[in-house]
């Protein structure tokens, strides 16, 4: 059986304040490492039971997530947002990011994650507008033509 990300937590002995759980990027670098293959052994596991009630356990990819990812390397968000302020760090950060980025659009896109679920997470949700400016009803372009006219009429 796997260890589930909290138990790895548990057993890094989380720090909480100072000294910093990772001082160097390199160091935040192998635990990211150790992640990243974390995820890839340890997929979700679906039962599927057919109709001809033979069961099936199959293997459904993981997303990776900057919350796993931070209660696997025994960190706290703040603390991994706060690495990425630090200028020795800031490149490491961003490539844990990039990484948990990519895997969850790559999945999405080869139908192995639910893409509505990953496209609002990495903000890529299509956005409709059911209002019109600062909340008020919307108006055709027609219609604000008229009244662009209308206005323009008055004045003369």
């Amino acid at each position: 059986m796997t260890e589930e990300i909290w138990q790895i937590a548990v057993s890094r002995k989380i720090k909480l304040g100072r000294p910093p759980a990772y001082e160097t990027p390199e160091q935040l670098l192998e635990v990211a490492f150790e992640y990243f293959k974390y995820i890839k052994k340890n997929p979700l596991k679906e039962q599927r039971v057919f109709s001809t009630g033979k069961r099936q356990t199959l293997d459904k990819m993981r997303a990776m997530t900057i919350q796993s990812f931070c209660l696997f390397a025994g960190i706290s968000r703040v603390t991994f947002d706060a690495y990425r302020d630090k200028q020795s760090m800031e490149e490491a950060v961003q490539f844990i990011r990039d990484v948990i980025y990519s895997q969850k659009f790559e999945g999405a896109a080869a139908d192995l994650l639910n893409s509505n679920i990953i496209a609002r997470d990495l903000k890529l949700a299509e956005i409709n507008e059911h209002t019109g400016k600062d909340g008020a009803p919307l108006v055709s372009p027609a219609e604000e033509l008229k009244k662009m006219l209308d206005a323009i009429s008055k004045r003369d």
